[in-house]
Formats: C-alpha cells, sequence, structure tokens
C-alpha cells in the first residue's frame, strides 16, 4: 500500500540515466494502483505528502555493496503490493535573497538527498525536480512540509534560476531550526568574440568558462557563438577564470588570468582559432605494456593560479588557506586498441589513467599533434572469505556488517553482511585494507587490518565502550553548546603519509556542554576532532581508547585555542 504520491523510479548504481516508469495518487484506504511495461524493473519507489512525510524503498545494491558474492538485489514485492508509512515531518522553510539581502520572489529550490537508516543508499532527488522543486513566493520563502522526521544528516538545498549562482546551502536538521536562508549572488556576464585566422566570425563556437575562488561552489558555464561569432557567457562573481575554446576540429589559446567581480560585466575576452592540436595515443597496463580498450583517460587544463595574478584579490571571508586555481576537464574513451584522442588548443595541462592514481603533465604552444603513452596498474579482483566469531563462546555470527576501507583510498570501499554460518565472501583488489565488523544488535564489534594478500581470516567481536565529557569553551568560561565533535580511527594510506577518520561519527553537544559517544571499538584510539577552521587546520580535541564494555568519563575538556 503506498500512502501519499507513489513515485516509482529506476536507479542504477552511478544513479545515471533516470526515468519516471508511472506516478499515481492515493486513494481514500490509501492505495494506489500503476501499470507498468513487463521489461520494466522497478528499482526504486517513493512516497510523500505535505505535513505526512515521505518514505521511500530501494531494489538495489549500493556501490559497496555490490563486492558481497553473497548479496542479492531486493526485488518490488511478488504479489505487486509494497507497503510505505509516512511517519511525520520536520518541515524545512528555505529563504532565498540575493547578495543585497533583497527577497527573491519565483526562484525555485529542492532538497538533493534525503537518506533513511533501513535503506541501502540515498533517495537523490535532483532528477525529478518538477515534481520535488518548490517556488519562493512574494517573502522569499518556500516552506518543503513532507521533509521526513526521520531524515537526520544534513540535507543539500540547491537553488534553480538562469540570474543567479547556483550554489549549495546545507540545513542541519540535529541543530537547526527548520529555517534556512541562501544568500544567491547575481550572476555577471563575460563577452567576447571569435574569429578565424582571416578574422571572419566563426558561428557555433563551443566556449566553456571554469572559474575557482573560495566559495565551496566554483563557476562554470558554456555556449555557442552567435551568426557574428559573439558570446555570453553567465558566471558567478568574486572568482578567477579559465575560459577556452572547445570544439572537435578548432582551438586558440586561452583566456586566463583574470578575475570577475560583482555587477561588473567582462568584455573583449576574444579567440582566434587555429586548427585544434591533436593529442593522441594509447593506455596500457603498466607492467605488461597491453592495452587497455573501453576506459576513460582524463584531461585537466589549468589556468593561471590565484597567487600569480598581481593586485587579484578576491573576497574571503572565513580565510581560508585553499589552492585556487581554475581548472578545464576534458575526456576521452579508448577504442578496442586502447587507443585515445583529443582536440585542444595551447595551454597547460595534465593527463591521467581512469582511477587518476597519477598526472603526466604536457604543454601545448600551437604543435599539429602530440603523442603520449599514458600507463595504469590494473590491479585484479580477488575473493576475501571472513569467519565472524562472538568473543563469548566462539558462536558464528549472523548478520553482522562488515565494512572494508582499502589503504589506497580510490574509492573502492565495500560492505558485506555474514551468513548463518558467520562467513562473508568479497570481491576486492589485492591491497591492504582495514576490515570494520558491526553485530546486528551493535553490542559486538572489531576493527582489524587485513594483508593485500590474505585470502582467509578470522574476527573476533568484542564489546563495545563508550565515553562522555562536557566540551567547554576554550578559556574554559562556560560550556560550549550545539557543536559537533566528529570522532574515529584514523586509517592511513599505503605510504603513512595522509590518513582518513573512518568507524565513527558525529556528536553534537548538549546545552550543557556533555556529549555521549557510543559503540566504540575496544583496543582502536579514536581522535576527536572539532569541525575545519577558517585556515583549513582540523583541532582536534583529544585521543581515547577503550577496552571492551568500558565507559570513560572524559570530564571536562576546553576547546582547543586558535
Amino acid at each position: 500500500m503506498l500512502r501519499g504520491n507513489p513515485f516509482p523510479m529506476p536507479m542504477s548504481a552511478s544513479n545515471l540515466n533516470l526515468h519516471t516508469l508511472s506516478d499515481a495518487t492515493t486513494d481514500e484506504s490509501g492505495f494506489a494502483s500503476l501499470r507498468l511495461p513487463q521489461s520494466e524493473r522497478i528499482e526504486a519507489v517513493v512516497a510523500w505528502k505535505d505535513h505526512a512525510g515521505l518514505d521511500y524503498r530501494l531494489y538495489s545494491l549500493s556501490r559497496a555493496q555490490q563486492a558481497d558474492v553473497k548479496a542479492v538485489p531486493p526485488e518490488f514485492p511478488a504479489d505487486g503490493v509494497e507497503m510505505l508509512t509516512l511517519n511525520g515531518v520536520t518541515p524545512l522553510t528555505v529563504s532565498v535573497v540575493d547578495d543585497e539581502r533583497k527577497l527573491l520572489d519565483g526562484v525555485r529550490a529542492y532538497p538533493w538527498l534525503l537518506k533513511k537508516d533501513t535503506e541501502p543508499d540515498d533517495i537523490n532527488l535532483s532528477y525529478f525536480t518538477p515534481v520535488f522543486s518548490q517556488k519562493t513566493d512574494a517573502t522569499g520563502k518556500t516552506t518543503f512540509n513532507w521533509i521526513p522526521a526521520w531524515q537526520k544528516s544534513p540535507i543539500t538545498v540547491w537553488p534553480m534560476s538562469t540570474d543567479f549562482f547556483h550554489s549549495r546551502g546545507d540545513y542541519y536538521p540535529e541543530t537547526g531550526s527548520g529555517l534556512l536562508e541562501m544568500r544567491l549572488v547575481r550572476l555577471v556576464p563575460i563577452h567576447g568574440r571569435v574569429v578565424d585566422a582571416d578574422e571572419q566570425p566563426v558561428k557555433g563556437i563551443t566556449v566553456a568558462a571554469r572559474g575557482q575562488g573560495y566559495t565551496s561552489d566554483s563557476g562554470s558555464a558554456s555556449t555557442s557563438t552567435d551568426d557574428q561569432g559573439r558570446y555570453e557567457l553567465l558566471v558567478p562573481p568574486d572568482q578567477i577564470y579559465l575560459v577556452v575554446v572547445k570544439d572537435e576540429q578548432w582551438a586558440s589559446a586561452p583566456q586566463d588570468g583574470f578575475a570577475v567581480f560583482k555587477n561588473t560585466p567582462v568584455d573583449n575576452r576574444d579567440f582566434t582559432l587555429r586548427k585544434a592540436t591533436r593529442v593522441f595515443g594509447t593506455l596500457v597496463e603498466e607492467q605488461s605494456q597491453e592495452p587497455i580498450p573501453n576506459e576513460r583517460v582524463i584531461v585537466y587544463q589549468y589556468g593561471q593560479d590565484l597567487h600569480s595574478l598581481n593586485g587579484v584579490e578576491l573576497p574571503n571571508p572565513e580565510n581560508s588557506r585553499q589552492y585556487v586555481r581554475p581548472m578545464q576537464f576534458f575526456d576521452a574513451t579508448t577504442d578496442d586498441q586502447g587507443r585515445f584522442e583529443f582536440a585542444l588548443g595551447d595551454g597547460h595541462f595534465d593527463i591521467r589513467p581512469p582511477r587518476q592514481e597519477k598526472a603526466d603533465k604536457f604543454e601545448i604552444a600551437g604543435q599539429a599533434e602530440l603523442e603520449l603513452l599514458v600507463t595504469t596498474k590494473v590491479q585484479q579482483e580477488v575473493e576475501l572469505i571472513g569467519l565472524v566469531f562472538a568473543d563469548e563462546g566462539n558462536a558464528p555470527l549472523e548478520g553482522v556488517r562488515v565494512t572494508g576501507v582499502p589503504r589506497n583510498f580510490l574509492g573502492r570501499d565495500w560492505q558485506a553482511t555474514t551468513g548463518e554460518d558467520g562467513k562473508f565472501r568479497v570481491k576486492r583488489y589485492r591491497v591492504p585494507t582495514y576490515v570494520h565488523a558491526v553485530s546486528a544488535d551493535k553490542q559486538l564489534a572489531a576493527i582489524e587490518e587485513v594483508g593485500p594478500e590474505k585470502r582467509i581470516f578470522v574476527l573476533q567481536l568484542q564489546r563495545v565502550g563508550s565515553a562522555k565529557g562536557r566540551l567547554l569553551t576554550s578559556d574554559s568560561s562556560g560550556p560550549l553548546a550545539g557543536q559537533k565533535i566528529s570522532y574515529g580511527v584514523r586509517v592511513p594510506d599505503e605510504n603513512d603519509r595522509t590518513w582518513s577518520n573512518r568507524f565513527g561519527g558525529v556528536a553534537v553537544t548538549e546545552a550543557d556542554g556533555t556529549f555521549q559517544l557510543d559503540r566504540l571499538v575496544p583496543g582502536r584510539e579514536y581522535t576527536l576532532d572539532l569541525p575545519t577552521r577558517s585556515d583549513g587546520t582540523i583541532p582536534t580535541l583529544k585521543t581515547i581508547t577503550v577496552s571492551p564494555e568500558e565507559s570513560i568519563d572524559l570530564g571536562d575538556l576546553p576547546a582547543p585555542k586558535p
């Protein structure tokens, strides 16, 4: 039974190529009937209603679960009936103003991702903006009255406007009051003209701009020249830009090394075309030198960085130490012989294999062609079998959730669940991997490292521990309320040069500054961090290690001084 407006939608593992199969509205009994082509597989269904909430089901495995040899994607119920339950709402009002704080009427906005704990992945609403987006009214506000009460993770809201920068707003349900103000910046035009070697205008040439500043989202725009060879690109201000010609036959020197500021159009960014430089080559396996077909090769083009531009300063209200340099992106897929080809103009570039584990620099200054050889290490997948026991009685444990984090950090995390025999099987690469296992009742856990050649291993779970404390101001004059504390185990990379915090979470301090950390794995050091500062540093509060079933009282902890 579907309550609210059911909205079935297929979703691939990468959330691409989505389309709506059918929709309907429920009757008085809360039932809706939908007719679908037999050729289609339902991979997700979602129901929602104002003032009632939202619920969804996914009939696919998450990306991490796809490594689990035993995992079977769930199917829409065989009897053709699914039950969704709307369990209440926590409404979110979005207020939209411009950079002068003028209320903006008629601007559409939509929440991006929602995540329910019982589902393997997010529901991505960006593919269905005609349904989930709402317009602001004369007060500059719109209220999403269907935001589900179960949504605890941050909600990103995107604006939709042809006049303002597509910059995100982030709302935190755990600390928010139900209102998110989004301050949009009006776009600024870049004008120019494209001509050939005889200074004749060229129609239909693609011109693309990429910007970079101290904001979290970079500017981008693309357009084509008109009959007079003219173009206009609308871009966000307070960023420096790299503007290039993108064409299969023609190219030019880039326009870069300039900034765009508020209410100040940029003119005369002109291009004179020449035949594009043919950059070609072969992608091969590093050891065997065998060509690799049907893989992506990536090229980045770099503009001038901010520090090299004399007299150019960008607003930086948070004193960020971010390196500011705009980049353009190109990609190509190798053919059956591993060959690739790009059409590029002048500039500074690097080229990268599919997993971007390295970048080889090159420069173009008018050459007719340039041949490159790109190598990569192709790692073969191997099977890892694990057996998970409880610490008491050595009983095999069913339903244990196992997570693997490879130490090369190339986005190949995996998940698996143990069966009745306490075993799990996954496909993984030959990479040293940290493995985290948690029992179904979340009272037992363990973290171990598994070597790259390991094929079978045993994991013994222990009773989890906990910790509590009180966060004070840096001068210890009072509690810090509503402060986020991130905690996790530091997983080092293969070379022990950097690390990633994993297997933890986020705690938020109460009004009196107290906080609680639960389900800590015994014997592992947890690092407690406060949010990243404006200078890019991460203040560490403390490191702790617990024993099985131990509850540590950390007492009063002053926040680190700036």
